[in-house]
């Protein structure tokens, strides 16, 4: 099995301009996105697109990559198996599919899709290459993140420092978007590995609260939309230049939210697009409460860095595949007769 693999893949490295589809179905873990990373950067295989999707508890995510590693069977296999390694302990498989690039960098991936690929599957006891027809699919590619990095590349230049005076990288952990929070998390550790830099993570919550107005009330509830008819939501109280978080974030229906009644005297202030959700139920509920209200703040880049700077001083910063993400709840859709009983409970219109 494993030698008829070897040569039909020789096949495939025929055109001088292959690449690899790799797809990875696994449970969903910290730091999974940076052990691949980590896999294929030793192998120095270059990463042109990627499509990362989280489903609950599992990941489906698909790399389109290249690199001489790839051009050996011998070398393929190693990546395999590192793969696998970095993927353990559970039960899971990925694919590698071959492609050959298209001419125009604009379509790989849909020209892949017009014709049936050759795809390995690997699991811990054996590689089988099957006819596997590729379907578009909506990608992320160095369009969306390129431009980010040169922003940032040229802010340092700007200020006249160089990357390797960074002392940390500082990235938002959530709560969000799962797919979202995947991604930040994977790029600031990325970045740290190729810095060796550690990574500070930082609530998303706390971010959004830092960012509130400074004239308003200390004591700051801030709230994001989870979708499904929940929000997420933190509670926080400045003291002095410092931010204390007063109670636990949670993810929970607008109505199920409360105001602790801990932290510094006085009223309360709203941020975040949690008080826009479900029709506004978060903000009428806790009106009289709060004497400030924003429903449309969201979290800025330059909040996140000064809490990180906070935090870094105070030993919070950690090694890139420590980094934890604050998901705050594992499902991330509804079943119909969820939705059901959610349209129910909110009564007609």
């Amino acid at each position: 099995m494993l030698a008829s693999t070897r040569s039909r893949w020789r096949d495939w490295r025929s055109s001088r301009s292959v690449r690899w589809l790799l797809s990875v179905s696994a449970s969903d873990r910290s730091g999974l996105l940076y052990a691949i990373a980590r896999v294929l950067a030793r192998h120095q295989i270059n990463l042109h697109l990627a499509k990362v999707s989280t489903l609950g508890e599992r990941v489906e995510d698909t790399f389109l990559v290249d690199g001489p590693a790839l051009q050996h069977a011998r070398t393929q296999l190693q990546v395999e198996s590192e793969l696998l390694d970095a993927l353990a302990p559970d039960a899971r498989h990925a694919r590698l599919t071959a492609l050959a690039a298209p001419s125009d960098a604009a379509g790989p991936v849909a020209g892949a899709a017009a014709a049936a690929a050759r795809t390995i599957r690997i699991t811990s006891q054996l590689c089988r290459l099957s006819p596997r027809p590729l379907r578009p699919m909506p990608i992320i590619t160095d369009e969306h993140l390129i431009p980010h990095l040169e922003t940032l590349r040229r802010s340092l230049d700007e200020a006249g420092i160089a990357r390797s005076q960074l002392d940390a990288i500082a990235v938002g952990r959530g709560p969000g978007a799962f797919t979202g929070v995947r991604l930040a998390i994977a790029l600031a550790q990325g970045i740290a590995l190729a810095l060796d830099r550690p990574v500070v993570p930082v609530s998303t919550l706390a971010v959004l609260a830092a960012g509130a107005p400074a004239d308003g009330p200390a004591r700051i509830l801030a709230a994001i939309d989870a979708r499904m008819g929940e929000v997420y939501a933190g509670a926080f109280g400045r003291q002095g230049a410092a931010l204390v978080t007063l109670d636990l974030e949670r993810v929970l229906a607008p109505e199920a939210v409360t105001l602790p009644e801990s932290g510094p005297a006085g009223p309360w202030q709203g941020v975040g697009t949690g008080f826009a959700a479900a029709g506004g139920v978060l903000g009428q509920r806790l009106g009289a409460d709060l004497v400030r209200l924003d429903p449309a703040a969201l979290p800025r880049a330059a909040d996140l860095a000064r809490l990180a700077a906070v935090a870094c001083a105070h030993g919070g910063a950690m090694a890139a595949e420590r980094v934890e993400p604050a998901y705050l709840r594992d499902n991330v859709a509804l079943t119909l007769a969820e939705q059901r009983a959610l349209r129910a409970s909110r009564g007609p219109g």
